[in-house]
């Protein structure tokens, strides 16, 4: 949590200087995999989503040089459950399992359009940290000459999500000025991961939907 603090103390600081635009957001989020991501009859990863959090902070039309950028971190949490199969003619693993993470992520919008537009379109990348995972399921094993295990698992067994998570992110929102200086902004964010997320499969990426409403104001 002390990164948390000092990440938001931060971007409190800056903003006072040279940020145009202070906001507070929060929404609902879900996961999935690519939908294009490689699966066969043999082998397949599948999320089903549920629905999560996320509560953060964003500093809009931050000037950097010529160039104003947005600045967003947040907490967020999503929750879903992983089916993995990879199996053959001599054996396989099944692993099913539910899951709730939190993530600490930070992120830099470096295209945008023009900042009056009441259409917010913006374009950049989004670093994000895990910090803490809880899932529980189980696993099971089997093969032609030995039959099979089933064991159940939990946080306490392995680690299952990669520490950090690289994707790029895009937004679309309407900025509305409802009194002098403050406006509402409902937005809709998708983030496509660039990184591995699991550790004990091969690389599976995810698809992240955000759907936020923000309070803001002008500096």
């Amino acid at each position: 949590m002390r990164k948390l603090f000092f990440t938001v103390l931060f971007l409190i600081t800056v903003q006072y200087f040279q940020a145009q635009n202070l906001g507070i957001f929060t929404g609902v989020n879900m996961m999935s995999n690519y939908p294009f991501q490689e699966t066969s009859e043999h082998y397949y990863t599948r999320f089903s989503a549920k629905p999560g959090f996320s509560l953060g902070l964003e500093l809009d039309d931050f000037d950097i040089g010529f160039t104003p950028i947005k600045l967003t971190v947040k907490i967020a949490k999503f929750n879903t459950d992983i089916s993995h199969e990879n199996s053959g003619l001599g054996g396989g693993y099944n692993l099913d399992v539910t899951q709730g993470n939190y993530y600490l992520s930070i992120g830099t919008h470096i295209l945008k359009n023009k900042p009056l537009s009441p259409i917010q379109l913006s374009l950049g990348f989004e670093y994000s940290i895990l910090l803490s995972e809880k899932f529980d399921g189980s696993s099971r094993t089997w093969s032609a000459s030995s039959g099979g295990k089933t064991e159940s698992v939990d946080e306490n067994s392995f680690e299952l999500n990669m520490k950090n998570i690289f994707s790029i992110t895009g937004t679309i929102g309407y900025k509305k000025e409802v009194t002098t200086g403050w406006y509402i902004e409902p937005q809709l964010s998708i983030f496509a991961g660039i990184s591995k997320e699991l550790q004990i499969f091969e690389p599976i990426r995810t698809m992240k939907f955000l759907l936020e409403f923000g309070i803001s104001r002008s500096l």
